[in-house]
């Protein structure tokens, strides 16, 4: 006969409530035991095994977090430039993006109902996995599709791709010798007025449009988004479960603030790769200043991947559930053992988020606000940043004046003047050229209408008042510095009270449901956001950003490409209007919030681990 034994398993002294490597968690009338042993099968050393614990967790998961950071901020950095590469105008590169927000929106409640039950640090891994071998993917048009023609062009070893064709007519209407074929090459680079040019074969190097590629970066991210799911919905709900709940919003605080070093991160690997020409090999002869410039935006995302594989290996190390210890969790509330945010030049905007996380995070746990209170909150810096996106329209610097030639019907231009008619100018290539003495920018040299180039100024300019006159590269000088001064001061201090909320907006969201439905509550958050918000936004904004376009670069197959210019004020105006109003949608979704949370307890310890359970022993026979 087999009888039933009944265990008796109580907190010991430091409050652990454990049995060797075993934790124990109520399902219905059982108790499951649940393994605490760190490692991935086979492989689990004992020199391991003390790692399992939530300082370590905390670590493993802020860093993970920054390397997630890191692939937004680099996509967002690096996106003009795959613009630029692939020709895409503002709105394809918002479908492009979308991919994400549709995974994530046809997968979230699944990943999160089923993930929720699971090993959940184990399923974290593999959406790490998965977003590596989006890393991967992204970078691959690169390899399957090179540089390009227009990139190569400006290189000294494939130089003859343009100069095959033209180079003869070039030099004898720019006057420079055929024999110095060097210095040929490099003044070939500079956009000049070349009236001997077949105009048709100007406009076979307007564009190369390619449909494949585009569809490769969709991929990709379509993947990202699955993976991203799995860190966002079961990573946060997994370290809730391993920390008391008094405790809970300053380690959120510390997390969320360092997480916020990702999008840094991201944007100094953009701008140190950008910097890099687009096949590193090669020698280009333009500098990363010049608008023809194409960087290595592949690069950044072959390092993110390689990281992103490491950190799968390490979260997948951890058990199903952490052991917990009430000494430490006592630690973090009153002495966080966690090193200052690094004061990085031109990161104000991250430094004033991660100080007002940490703030709150430190106010909400050591005073306990109520519900209501952040909600309230929440509704007030909502109403804030509602004020401060309407007075952005005022903020802006006018430059110089643009001479674009004659304005079309729909608001763009065709660059062409009675000047510059016979110069056979590239519409594709913007190369900016100022005439100081009236500050006037000009699209490129050659519709300014300059046929020579000497001593680093452009002459015999055909568009001038006189021929004697000159135009100097790059825009015109403007002294925009206290303006751009007062946006960031406006900006930081908008940052910092609008990231005050975020904890409070979280810790609603936790105690508002049941904790095994966490997960899923995140997910129908994150489905909603993609439904209305992450998906239609780049697609929106995109149309908006072409709707004040001014010169639209030519595709391969004769439409449209990448936009080359936009009108500033234009664009200052309609895009700051256009946030503002759906920050007062926001505001009035904060206030039914408020209303609505008067009876909730946030800090209410789960009946989960806290009082002596009755476990079945194995049976006897």
């Amino acid at each position: 006969m087999t009888l039933p034994q009944v265990v008796v398993l109580k907190p010991d002294r430091n409050g652990n409530e454990n049995w060797g490597d075993h934790a124990y968690t109520q399902s219905g009338k059982n108790l499951e035991v649940e393994p605490q042993t760190c490692g991935v099968g086979s492989f689990s050393p004992q020199w391991i095994q003390p790692y399992a614990t939530k300082k370590v967790f905390v670590l493993v998961f802020t860093l993970l977090g920054v390397v997630q950071g890191m692939c937004w901020s680099y996509f967002t950095g690096t996106l003009s430039t795959l613009e630029k590469r692939f020709k895409m105008s503002s709105q394809t590169a918002g479908i492009v993006m979308s991919g994400t927000d549709i995974s994530q929106l046809l997968f979230a409640v699944i990943v999160a109902h089923y993930g929720s039950r699971a090993h959940r640090t184990r399923w974290i891994a593999i959406g790490v996995f998965i977003n590596a071998l989006s890393c991967f993917l992204l970078a691959s048009p690169q390899y399957f599709y090179g540089s390009g023609d227009d990139a190569l062009a400006l290189t000294e070893e494939y130089s003859f791709i343009r100069e095959n064709i033209d180079l003869e007519n070039t030099t004898k209407a720019q006057g420079f010798p055929l024999e110095n074929s060097t210095h040929d090459h490099k003044m070939n680079r500079v956009l000049l007025c070349n009236k001997l040019k077949d105009p048709n074969i100007v406009k076979s190097l307007d564009g190369e449009t390619a449909f494949a590629p585009l569809v490769l970066i969709f991929v990709s991210q379509f993947i990202h988004g699955i993976g991203g799911l799995m860190f966002y919905t079961l990573g946060g709900p997994y370290l809730d479960d391993n920390t008391k709940r008094k405790n809970v919003a300053m380690l959120f605080g510390i997390t969320m603030s360092l997480r916020l070093l990702g999008p840094t991160f991201g944007f100094l690997i953009a701008s140190g790769t950008l910097k890099m020409y687009i096949n590193p090999l090669l020698t280009p002869t333009v500098d990363h200043e010049d608008p023809r410039w194409i960087g290595a935006w592949w690069l950044g995302w072959v390092l993110i991947g390689a990281l992103m594989l490491a950190f799968a290996f390490l979260m997948a190390l951890f058990p199903r559930k952490l052991k917990r210890q009430r000494a430490d969790d006592a630690k973090t509330a009153s002495e966080p053992d966690v090193k200052p945010i690094p004061k990085l030049e031109g990161v104000i905007g991250i430094v004033s988020q991660g100080s007002g996380l940490l703030l709150s995070g430190y106010l909400i746990s050591r005073y306990h606000f109520s519900a209501r209170k952040l909600a309230g909150w929440n509704t007030i810096t909502g109403f804030i940043h509602m004020v401060v996106m309407l007075s952005f329209i005022k903020l802006g610097c006018e430059g110089g004046n643009y001479s674009l030639g004659e304005k079309k019907s729909d608001g763009t231009f065709d660059l062409i003047t009675p000047c510059n008619q016979g110069c056979n100018c590239q519409i594709s290539k913007i190369s900016p050229v100022c005439y100081e003495a009236e500050n006037t920018i000009f699209y490129s040299a050659c519709h300014a209408g300059c046929e020579t180039h000497e001593d680093g100024v452009f002459r015999n300019c055909s568009c001038l008042p006189d021929l004697k006159q000159t135009v100097v590269p790059g825009n015109c000088a403007v002294d925009c510095g206290h303006v751009f001064m007062t946006f960031l001061v406006i900006n930081a201090i908008i940052k910092f009270v609008d990231s005050t909320g975020r904890i409070g907006n979280m810790l609603i969201s936790y105690r508002c449901v049941k904790d095994d439905e966490r997960s899923l509550s995140i997910a129908l958050h994150m489905t909603l956001l993609c439904a209305f918000a992450f998906m239609p936004a780049p697609i929106v904004f995109g149309r908006i950003m072409d709707s004040v376009c001014l010169v639209w670069g030519k595709g391969a197959s004769g439409g449209s490409g990448n936009c080359m210019l936009y009108n500033g004020t234009e664009l200052r105006y309609v895009f700051n209007a256009f946030a503002a109003a759906l920050v007062s949608f926001a505001v009035v979704f904060d206030f039914l919030v408020w209303y609505y949370v008067k009876d909730l307890d946030l800090y209410k310890e789960s009946d989960n681990g806290e009082h002596e359970k009755l476990i079945d022993a194995p049976k006897c026979e």
